[in-house]
Formats: structure tokens, C-alpha cells, sequence
């Protein structure tokens, strides 16, 4: 025995195979007797295509509230025939739709609380206020004129550090002269200590260092000891020829170069001595 079903009726009907180029107005116009807004709820009209390509028939959508104005509009629409200007007939088809869903709602949820406004505690206080007297205002306090803007924050704070850079390069200054004065306390010292008749001067550097340097730049003038001392090349001997005596007179001695050979000797003499002593002082003033 098979159990009675519980699932809401079918009311959804689609009318098929009605003429491509029947107009939506003539269709709702021919089923105006059964298709009214007490019998049904919703309804779709949706024209077909007369192209000699693709060919599609017209088709309706209607809802019925019940399933007795479903079967009435059945029995009376069911196979009507429409006939085109050219004589071709369409018989009309109603059946039930495949897709049952529609944008209507049937179910409509009623609000519980509709109605209830004047019971409600928030709105009987919004009343309340609005009987109520207003306040009398309150008097502003006055505003005082604003002290500073953003763009004068901006220029005193780049003023302060133009400041702050200023006083740190002074005091780096400052700090540079005591470390000059020791230099030239050394320096001074050190030509205290030089010898003064080779004319030779010591001079401090970065620190403790001291190093020797001639007092004055010019070269000394080479004389003609100088000169004589400086080597010449040796003449090339032409080869005697064979089977002639040597008759060539014996050189005579260059009186001159051994002068000035001795004369630079003699000079060269004090000035080693002078470089030594200045070399130990420079070693004692590095300790």
C-alpha cells in the first residue's frame, strides 16, 4: 500500500508550439477566461523566432493558485488551434512545466513584531525626549589665536640645527689649536737642536715624527771643480798600424781634475758629519 504523498502540488503549466510570430497581447487576450488574477499568481510570455534558419515556436508560463483552475484552464485550452495569415495551423499544447521554481514567492513570513512599535520601550523614550523642553545652549569658551603653524615649526627647526652644526664645528676648532701649539713646541725644539752650519733644518710632522729638510730649495751652482769631475769618455785608441813605430809624445798630467776632486772631498767631509748628527737626534726625538 502506498503512503499518500506530503510534496505541495504541481501548479506551474508552460503552452507550447503557439505561432513564432504571435504578439504577447493577442495570446493573453485568447486566454483571458481562464488566465485572470484570481486564478493566477504569475505569468511569462516569451515569443518565438520566424527566421528561415532556426525556426522556434512561442511559448507561456503561467502559475495557477489551485489545482481546479489547473485542470478547467487544461480541459479548455488544451489543442486550441492558431492560424497564421499565410493558412498555416498551430495547435497549442498545456502541460505541466519541468522546472516547478517561479520568482514568486508563495510563502510570504509576516513579521511578529509588526504592529508592535507603540509597545516598544526604546521608541516610548524617543517621545519622551522629544516632549521634553530643549536645554538653554551653553556658552562656548573663547578660542585663543593659534601660537604657531606647521611651516614656522618646520623653519625654527631647521634654524635649531643650522645652530647645532655651527657650535659643533667651533668647538672642533677649539679642539684642533692645543694639538697645533704641541707641534710648534716640537718644531721650535727641534730647530734648537739642529746644527746651524751645514744649514740644516728639523721640522715636526703629524705626532712625534720629525724629519730633516734642506733651508732652501735652490740648487747650488756647480763649479768648475765640479765640472772637471764629472767623467768623460774615454777616447777610442785607433790600432797602430803594423810595421810603424809609436811615435805619439806622453800625456800630460790634468793638473786641474785632481785639484777639484780634492776640493769636493774636503767639502763632502763636514757635510756627512752634520747628516749623522741630525740622523741621532731624529732617532732620540722618535724615542
Amino acid at each position: 500500500m502506498s503512503r499518500p504523498s506530503t510534496s505541495a502540488p504541481r501548479l506551474k503549466l508552460v503552452i507550447r508550439r503557439l505561432p513564432p510570430s504571435l504578439p504577447e497581447d493577442i495570446f493573453w487576450n485568447s486566454v483571458q477566461a481562464w488566465i485572470k488574477p484570481e486564478t493566477c499568481v504569475w505569468r511569462r510570455y516569451v515569443k518565438g523566432t520566424d527566421d528561415e534558419a532556426r525556426k522556434a515556436f512561442s511559448r507561456a508560463y503561467v502559475l495557477m493558485t489551485n489545482v481546479d483552475d489547473l485542470v478547467a484552464f487544461h480541459r479548455g485550452f488544451d489543442g486550441h488551434i492558431f492560424r497564421s495569415k499565410t493558412g498555416v495551423e498551430f495547435q497549442a499544447v498545456v502541460e505541466f512545466a519541468p522546472y516547478q521554481k517561479t520568482p514568486h514567492k508563495t510563502k510570504v513570513k509576516v513579521d511578529a513584531r509588526q504592529g508592535t512599535i507603540e509597545d516598544d520601550s526604546d521608541y516610548k523614550s524617543y517621545l519622551e525626549l522629544l516632549a521634553a523642553p530643549a536645554p538653554p545652549p551653553r556658552p562656548e569658551a573663547p578660542i585663543a589665536p593659534p601660537t604657531s603653524t606647521p611651516l614656522l615649526d618646520h623653519l625654527r627647526a631647521t634654524k635649531k640645527s643650522k645652530a647645532k652644526a655651527k657650535a659643533k664645528n667651533q668647538t672642533k676648532g677649539q679642539s684642533k689649536e692645543p694639538r697645533e701649539a704641541a707641534l710648534a713646541s716640537v718644531n721650535k725644539a727641534a730647530a734648537k737642536r739642529a746644527p746651524h752650519d751645514n744649514k740644516v733644518t728639523m721640522i715636526a710632522g703629524k705626532g712625534r715624527g720629525v724629519t730633516i729638510a734642506p733651508a732652501t730649495t735652490e740648487r747650488p751652482e756647480k763649479s768648475d771643480g765640479a765640472d772637471s769631475n764629472e767623467k768623460k769618455p774615454k777616447p777610442k785608441k785607433k790600432p797602430r798600424p803594423k810595421g810603424k813605430p809609436n811615435t805619439g809624445s806622453a800625456p800630460t798630467p790634468n793638473t786641474g781634475r785632481a785639484k777639484g776632486v780634492g776640493a769636493k772631498g774636503a767639502a763632502a767631509r763636514p757635510a756627512a758629519a752634520a747628516t749623522a748628527t741630525a740622523s741621532a737626534e731624529t732617532a732620540r726625538i722618535d724615542m
